[in-house]
């Protein structure tokens, strides 16, 4: 059975968080689906350097939290009738609440952190410390996906085969897969024909799309290729290369993260 976690971490994405859950509900075979909002008790961006913390600040970020939580609650409950369970509510630290529930987790659900500082940061922590298979999010989701599965593939580095890994299910009930291949990609590397036979043997064969970068960015070349295919949904390694060097010279999972408008699944 597929153990899926979905984070609602604020209410402008709520709706795309449980709209995707409802359809892995419904798409991916056994699955069983966690709806979680961690609840912060205290504000991270207090600066006690800069303020001054009073009874009035906690009570004020206190009864912001709480409205936050009746209203993601309320998406939730809307959403009953697809077979979601209710929205499960956890005080405590954010960090500490996500950690846990993750590793009970085969998949994590997030809202692309575009803006979102608190998103943002349990990406980098699920990526990078957990090493947690997230999908992310656009903030027009789609009324379904994985029906066409565009699959990014590079230098053959653990985290695609990952990534892959972690959406076995969907790969065995979607319509069709893609194999992109860059061919001038800074990381060529030549078809991965053990993917296309293992998609082959699992009843779902895969079709290789080779493709010119022409002095376009890879992150960005790789959604334009997605969407040429006909993909819905694409799965990647992220921070293949070091997150260091990904931030530091725009590597393709921070640019995928700019302009992220398809859902995708990313594993490092």
């Amino acid at each position: 059975m597929l153990r899926v976690l979905a984070l609602l971490t604020e209410t402008a994405t709520a709706d795309q968080i449980l709209s995707a859950s409802a359809c892995l509900l419904a798409q991916a075979g056994p699955t069983a689906i966690t709806l979680l909002h961690p609840l912060a008790q205290s504000d991270p961006d207090f600066m006690p350097t800069e303020e001054v913390h009073t009874a009035r600040t906690d009570a004020r970020f206190a009864a912001a939290q709480q409205a936050l939580a009746v209203e993601l609650a309320q998406r939730a409950e809307a959403w009953r009738q697809t077979g979601l369970p209710s929205l499960e509510i956890r005080a405590g630290a954010p960090e500490q609440i996500v950690t846990a529930a993750a590793r009970e987790a085969d998949l994590i659900l997030l809202a692309a952190p575009q803006g979102d500082a608190d998103a943002r940061a349990l990406l980098d922590l699920l990526l990078l410390r957990l090493a947690k298979p997230v999908l992310l999010l656009p903030r027009q989701m789609p009324h379904s996906f994985a029906q066409s599965i565009a699959i990014a593939w590079s230098d053959a580095d653990n985290a695609a085969a990952r990534a892959i890994g972690a959406v076995q299910a969907l790969l065995r009930a979607c319509q069709r897969a893609t194999i992109l291949l860059g061919t001038d990609s800074p990381h060529a590397a030549p078809p991965p024909q053990a993917l296309l036979d293992s998609l082959e043997a699992a009843g779902r064969p895969a079709r290789l799309h080779e493709f010119a970068l022409a002095g376009r960015h890879v992150g960005t070349a790789l959604l334009a290729e997605a969407h040429a295919v006909g993909a819905d949904f694409l799965v990647m390694g992220a921070f293949t290369h070091g997150r260091l060097r990904e931030i530091l010279f725009g590597g393709a999972t921070a640019e995928v993260l700019r302009q992220l408008d398809l859902p995708v699944l990313m594993q490092h």
